[in-house]
């Protein structure tokens, strides 16, 4: 049928199988306990956080545990779907020199724990992470928290809950999450620029990201391809993270915990709750202004939120500025976190 690829749960299976086999082969071969990171120039040594439920897998460079930098803040970056740590390559060899720079993997992705309900991706439980996470590193101190897309939303959260334990607030390209959720509810535009989070909570949905080799997934790169932004190497590192046996479900399930259809939404799914504020708390959002997944029109209502926040929207930039745009985003960064 014109080229078409129609999966069935028997392929399905068979797919997922083969996937899991290609990562176990990469990760005997390639990926050793010692730092690696070659292509950005910055060595990165991998690590875990076990809480006891959960593992969560944490990125940082060669240099973190060196003695001259245990006074330096810490710096935690969340990503978005469908990224992992890998995506703040740039940032993490920027800001390596002043800072003790972290890159985690959310619940659910790459080589974090994956746990098996949809209720274990709560809001909440992944603020509990970042809380967890941030006490092992840094105990006793305020934190720089940057945070892109389902990251950012997982940012603004966990200053809503913990205001006094951070320093910076970074966000890209994503809106607290009461407020989105406040969005699908009221806003025509946002409804629409969402649909398609109820086609990827459906099975269906879901193979069809896996289906020929991902090709879906890879497509929400093409404006980065185009720019020779996102290369070869990339998609590879990619592939295997999306590769990670229950990794693509689990990642999906942060949209099945969190985010229920429009028409269903209720009191109950807002936390911490509807009209949540962050006070006392320097925040930065960095906005693209071609973004399509969110509208425009969050940047007039964020501030209503958010009582101290700043506002850079770079154009001719989409979704992922911290990658399309990285020198001007570390600058902008950079500023801010200066700032007094």
């Amino acid at each position: 049928m014109g080229g078409q690829t129609i999966v069935t749960s028997t392929n399905f299976l068979s797919l997922l199988l083969h996937r899991q086999l290609k990562w176990l082969i990469y990760t005997l071969l390639y990926l050793p306990s010692a730092a690696f990171g070659a292509e950005t120039g910055t060595p990165y040594v991998s690590n875990y956080a076990d809480f006891g439920d959960v593992k969560i897998h944490y990125v940082t460079t060669d240099q973190f545990n060196n003695p001259d930098k245990k006074d330096q803040p810490l710096m935690l970056f969340l990503h978005g779907f469908p990224h992992f740590w890998y995506s703040w390559k740039s940032q993490l060899s920027a800001f390596d020199d002043d800072f003790r720079v972290v890159a985690m993997d959310g619940r659910g992705y790459n080589l974090s724990s994956k746990p098996q309900h949809i209720s274990d991706y709560k809001i909440s439980k992944l603020v509990e992470d970042v809380n967890q996470l941030s006490k092992q590193l840094a105990p006793n101190q305020k934190i720089i928290l940057i945070g892109h897309d389902w990251g950012g939303c997982l940012a603004w959260a966990f200053a809503q809950k913990y205001p006094n334990k951070v320093d910076k607030l970074i966000v890209e390209n994503a809106p607290p999450l009461n407020l989105l959720l406040q969005f699908l509810q009221t806003h025509e535009e946002q409804r629409q620029a969402s649909s398609y989070m109820t086609r990827i909570k459906s099975q269906q949905g879901l193979e069809s990201l896996i289906a020929e080799d991902y090709a879906l997934m890879v497509r929400l790169f093409d404006r980065l391809i185009a720019q020779g932004l996102f290369t070869d190497h990339d998609i590879t590192m990619y592939k295997q993270a999306w590769s990670q046996p229950k990794a693509m479900e689990s990642s999906i399930n942060w949209y099945r915990a969190n985010l229920p259809h429009p028409d269903d939404i209720s009191e109950a799914d807002f936390w911490p709750q509807r009209e949540a504020r962050i006070d006392g708390v320097s925040a930065l959002l960095i906005w693209g202004e071609d973004e399509k997944v969110f509208s425009q029109d969050f940047l007039t209502v964020i501030p209503q939120y958010v009582e101290n926040v700043r506002i850079e929207i770079f154009p001719n930039t989409g979704h992922s500025p911290s990658t399309e745009k990285a020198d001007l985003f570390n600058q902008v960064m950079r500023d801010f976190i200066g700032d007094n």
